[in-house]
């Protein structure tokens, strides 16, 4: 009998442990910071905003990883290295594949550049074409200081992009981010604009011309005695050229994702440039 209750209670205490070691995880990993500002280049109010954006609009909604880190130093290592092994060893990631991306901003001197890794699912979502494609975006603030607009821009891309691998067909080098649909509000607004100005020319130029009167013919134009035909012939005035566009060769690179190691031993996929 005292057997089987020490057994009973060998299990139940095992369950137990299992049970709360799970559970502290998953709760320690809700509490580590997001942004990590190591370089001071962003105030108290935007690093608060930042995080607040990255629980509410990525992790509850996608339960995925978005980890941003500010660096001075990256102690000897490359850049696309030290993000592998920030994220890895911080104890960043969802799930039981540590699904997730970090954003790594180095203003190290000689060494200003910007690295981001994903892991687990983030592998699927962020091929080679979806980094090269968000550095691009986010490379402009960057080079001009503007720190906070680019970590917003990297939030916006990283939503769009979760948002896009929902539907089974993650961007890629053969299925690009469409540039009209990206850039669609901006191009209303100028349109809109364009429409109001020319819109305000014509109604002025309009108000001006108010010395015109309707004139039966052309005759109050000629000088009476001034016109005499003598000589009538066809006169070779243009010519009309069709050119037809040359196919382009849109098969570029071949897409997919180029997967490193940290020194975790977990695969990443990852790139990097400078600013």
């Amino acid at each position: 009998m005292k057997k089987r209750i020490f057994c009973l209670t060998a299990v139940i205490f095992l369950f137990c442990s299992l049970v709360f070691s799970s559970v502290t995880a998953a709760v320690y990993s809700e509490l580590l910071p997001r942004i990590i500002d190591e370089a001071s280049l962003l105030t108290s109010s935007e690093k608060e905003l930042l995080n607040e954006r990255i629980k509410n609009e990525i992790l509850s909604v996608y339960s995925f990883d978005t980890v941003i880190l500010t660096t001075a130093n990256l102690d000897g290592k490359l850049i696309e290295d030290y993000a592998n092994d920030f994220y890895d060893f911080k104890g960043y990631g969802v799930n039981d594949s540590y699904d997730g991306i970090i954003l790594v901003i180095s203003v190290a001197q000689g060494e200003r550049g910007y690295a981001m890794s994903a892991s687990g699912y983030g592998q699927t979502v962020f091929t080679d074409y979806g980094i090269d494609y968000i550095g691009s975006e986010i490379k402009p603030f960057l080079s001009s200081e503007k720190y906070n607009d680019a970590f917003d821009a990297f939030i916006d891309k990283t939503v769009m992009f979760l948002k896009q691998a929902q539907t089974g067909s993650p961007f890629d080098y053969n299925n690009k981010v469409s540039e009209l649909k990206n850039k669609l509000p901006m191009f209303l607004i100028a349109i809109g604009i364009a429409f109001i100005i020319a819109l305000i020319s014509v109604l002025t130029m309009k108000s001006k011309m108010n010395t015109a009167r309707p004139q039966p013919g052309a005759n109050e134009y000629v000088k009476r005695g001034s016109l005499n035909m003598t000589h009538k012939s066809d006169t070779f005035l243009y010519s009309n050229t069709v050119k037809k566009a040359k196919p382009k060769d849109n098969s570029g690179p071949p897409g997919g994702t180029t997967k490193t190691t940290g020194s975790s031993g977990r695969s990443h996929s990852s790139g990097s440039g400078k600013f």
